[in-house]
């Protein structure tokens, strides 16, 4: 890669070279005239060297240390317009097209492809063993063949104990016989014929109840009816009428009926009790009925004390 950027490097300074030099000098009378010679000379040159370079053309070999030109190669010379002044290539302008010549490069090696070394495999030798495979065919075939004639013999085998039975011609009714088998089918017609009537007797008879269904059912009715008394006019009114609501969830059927408390009666009178003993909570009518609730409680105080009292003294003794 370094020498391709040398060679590209070195092409870009001497087409430099020769614009500045073609802009400074005076023009000639036959300027020009190998410039289009030298560029496609130039190009080609190129061309040769980036496709020797890209396949291994400048690697270098152990005996490229000096390059020696051979004996039929011309030698090369250095162009004169480089070295003279311009005075004096307008004076020896004739002498120049004799001298001037391009200084070739030298091209490198193309890239050859190693050789690649075949090694020989070692030589198996063959046996001959023909005889051998002679005769395991020869025996192969006397194997089926005996095999084959043993088959064949048990086909006939089994042909001679099974022989073909002799189909039994049936023989022809004579016109009685006929009469005789038809009446026979005739009697069993007739009483297929009479079962059957009397199943289908049996069938009418027999009621088929349907089951009724004994669930809740959602029932979806639809009605006309007038929408004024007055006036002709009809509306549709539908109804969805739930036989059984309890089975129901109650979100669906809210019970809007308010449950007000049970009215208190007097345990005493019998009246509505207005209001309620504190001690006892019974509820009483009036001011008598509340002294005979005191009255019985004093009582039943006083029965229970004297009983605790009769039973700590029989404790004691």
């Amino acid at each position: 890669f370094c020498i391709i950027r040398y060679f590209c490097v070195a092409n870009c300074l001497f087409q430099l070279l020769l614009i500045k030099m073609a802009a400074e000098r005076s023009k000639r009378c036959n300027a020009g005239n190998r410039m289009s010679k030298l560029i496609e000379e130039q190009v080609e040159d190129e061309d040769d060297e980036f496709y020797n370079t890209m396949y291994g053309g400048f690697n270098e070999d152990d005996d490229d240390g000096v390059y020696e030109a051979p004996e039929d190669q011309e030698e090369d010379f250095v162009d004169s317009d480089f070295s003279l002044s311009e005075h004096d290539d307008e004076n020896n302008e004739s002498g120049e097209d004799e001298t001037k010549k391009v200084r070739k490069r030298v091209k490198p090696k193309v890239f050859k492809q190693p050789e690649v070394v075949h090694v020989k495999k070692p030589s198996v030798k063959k046996v001959n063993v023909t005889a051998t495979s002679q005769e395991k065919r020869e025996r192969m075939r006397l194997s089926t063949l005996t095999k084959s004639e043993a088959l064949c013999k048990r086909q006939k085998e089994t042909v001679m104990r099974n022989p073909r039975q002799m189909l039994t011609q049936m023989r022809r009714l004579t016109q009685q016989e006929l009469l005789a088998e038809a009446k026979i089918t005739a009697e069993k017609n007739l009483a297929s014929l009479a079962q059957f009537l009397k199943l289908e007797e049996e069938k009418k008879h027999i009621k088929i109840s349907k089951v009724r269904y004994q669930g809740p059912i959602i029932r979806y009715q639809s009605v006309r009816m007038p929408l004024d008394e007055t006036n002709n006019e009809y509306c549709s009114r539908n109804f969805l009428e739930f036989t059984d609501t309890n089975n129901f969830p109650r979100e669906y059927f809210p019970n809007s009926r308010k449950k007000y408390p049970a009215k208190s009666v007097c345990i005493v009178t019998g009246q509505p009790a207005k209001y309620k003993d504190p001690l006892t909570g019974l509820p009483y009518a009036n001011i008598e009925a509340f002294k005979y609730i005191r009255q019985q409680r004093k009582r039943i105080h006083d029965d229970l004390f004297t009983k605790l009292e009769a039973k700590k003294k029989k404790k004691i003794l």
